[in-house]
Formats: structure tokens, sequence, C-alpha cells
């Protein structure tokens, strides 16, 4: 299952537990404020901010006090930044986890901060199934959170990303690409460098992606197709997917 190498990739590179806390400080001094300053004009407490920022902090899981940061952080609403920065946020309060995992011998081999959440966890409710997947699939509010939850993943487990692109929710009305990552150092499902994403929850993942391959290939939309991975993603079962990206790797594009 997809999580489980996330997980996995994330132990190995011992990932940092401050990312939330680098964002919030870099945007807070683009700002040109100084700590006390910035606490000052918000209303902040300068202890708590400056914990946040070093990392002592967990980020708050109010969506109340989270928009109040990214207020006052200037974070333009449904920006890159205002996504990242909620991103973050729900990763590092292990709020993304739930989604797949589904083997308890694999759960058990998760890093020790992701197996206490999941003992919490357990105790409401089971975990999300590949078949729960598939039912997710066929509403209609999957299409516009499916991509949302792709950039969730990615700011996880992704150290160094240049660029990402996923318009959620009406934003998925807009043309081009589903999505876009740029990252110097990928894992096992972000490639590494430039690549191009297209996200589908047809019955019929196979000839979603042969269609978007298609007409990405055709038309890479200002991306050099020898320079870019494609990426298909759908929460469905692909019996043959393994057999149809050896196909199109040989193609050679």
């Amino acid at each position: 299952m997809m999580l489980y190498n996330y997980y996995n990739n994330i132990e190995e590179r011992k990932m940092p537990t401050t990312r939330f806390g680098n964002f919030f400080r870099k945007r807070r001094q683009t700002l040109g404020l100084s700590l006390r300053e910035f606490c000052r004009r918000n209303g902040f407490d300068p202890g708590n901010i400056s914990r946040l920022e070093r990392g002592l902090l967990t980020p708050p899981q109010s969506m109340e006090v989270l928009e109040s940061y990214a207020k006052a952080l200037k974070l333009e609403l449904e920006s890159q930044e205002w996504h990242a920065f909620f991103d973050l946020a729900a990763a590092e309060t292990g709020r993304i986890p739930h989604q797949m995992a589904e083997d308890q011998t694999e759960r058990e081999r998760l890093p020790e901060r992701f197996r206490t959440w999941r003992d919490q966890r357990t105790r409401s409710g089971p975990w999300t199934k590949a078949a729960d997947l598939e039912l997710w699939a066929d509403y209609l509010d999957t299409r516009a959170r499916l991509p949302q939850l792709v950039r969730r993943l990615i700011h996880a487990t992704v150290d160094s990303i240049q660029q990402i692109e996923f318009p959620a929710g009406e934003g998925i009305q807009r043309p081009g690409w589903d999505g876009i990552v740029e990252t110097t150092s990928g894992n096992a499902f972000v490639p590494s460098g430039l690549s191009g994403w297209e996200i589908g929850v047809d019955r019929d993942p196979g000839k979603k992606a042969e269609e978007d391959f298609q007409k990405r290939t055709k038309n890479p939309l200002g991306l050099d197709s020898s320079q870019t991975c494609f990426v298909f993603v759908t929460p469905r079962k692909w019996l043959k997917k393994a057999e149809w990206c050896d196909k199109k790797r040989k193609l050679g594009i």
C-alpha cells in the first residue's frame, strides 16, 4: 500500500519535525517583523509562537487558531502558501495516515510516532481499507478532495519542494495538469525533478490513464516532456497498471 512506503521513507530520511515551524518563521521574517512585534500586532503569546517556530510545540489542530495564524502571516486565501501552511500542520499532527493503511503486520512497522497515533485512532474506529477507497471514489466530492489528499501526502513525505500545484475544491474546474511537482529529492512515489500529475476516479482507471497520457503527450502545456515524469493517481484498484507503465516507459517519451 502506498502509505506504508511513505512512512518508511519518512523514518529513513529522519524527516525533521519542525517543518511547520520553519515555514511559520520564514513567513514572519518575510513580513519584516520580529517575533515580539509580530505577536504584539496580533495578540499572540511570544513564548508559544517561539516554541511553535522551533518545533517544541506541535501545530494546533483547531482550524480557527490555524486560520488566525494564517491571516496574521498575510497568507492569501486558497493560495499555494495557504494550502502548504495547513498541509504541514496536518502532517505534523497525524491527520493524514488514516486515509489508507490496512495490513496489521505493516502497521507494526510504522515509526513510533505514527504507531502512537494509530493506537489512539483505533479506539475510535478502524483504519480505512482499499475497499473503502473504492466506495469513496463513487462520491461526487471525491473529485474535489482527492487532489488535496495527494498534496498533503507529498508535503508530509518530501523535504525539498521547489514547486507544487494541486488545485482542489472548485479549483479542479481549471484547465491544465491536475498537479505539478518539482523536487530535488523524491521518493518511491514522488519522482525527483519535474513531474506532471493527472488524477482520476473513473471506474476504468486504465482507460482514464491512457486518455490523459495521450492528451499530455500531444500537449504537455509548457512542460518539457523529455524532462518530465508523468504520474497518474487513482483510488481504485488497477490490476494491470505495471504492464501499462512498462509499455509507456519503452516509448521513451
